[in-house]
């Protein structure tokens, strides 16, 4: 059986139509199989401009094929708010005070304690 690296450059070979490095056309199944293996390599420690190398694949093409992943979800910015609604003069004791959590869309959230906000916004990442 091949190894990953042999088995990928042999596969790349098939694409080469000697023209221009440019015009090489690769297809979906072999570019996601180009990237785990490089995935693999550079978690290991390896540079990626090593891996197009033993894959006989230009660095920049490569390079580009992996900036292009999805990246992680980013965090959304919100805003809270103080309850605009008057607060209670104590009769027993303190009064708890909650947050209101508004959404950027608009949605208004209230009634949770500071632990359930915490769930609410991981929830929402």
């Amino acid at each position: 059986m091949l190894d990953p690296t042999h088995r990928l450059r042999v596969q790349a070979r098939r694409f080469e139509n000697h023209r221009k490095p440019t015009a090489t056309r690769y297809t979906e199944a072999f570019r996601a199989d180009v990237l785990a293996h490089a995935r693999l390599k550079v978690a290991t420690g390896v540079a990626v401009c090593r891996i197009a190398r033993d894959l006989r694949l230009r660095p920049q093409t490569l390079g580009l094929w992996l900036r292009a992943e999805p990246s992680p979800p980013k965090l959304r910015a919100v805003r809270v708010d103080r309850d605009p609604r008057p607060v209670p003069t104590p009769v027993l004791g303190p009064i708890e005070v909650r947050p209101v959590v508004v959404t950027p869309a608009g949605v208004r959230v209230e009634g949770l304690d500071l632990d359930g906000v915490v769930r609410l916004v991981r929830a929402l990442v």
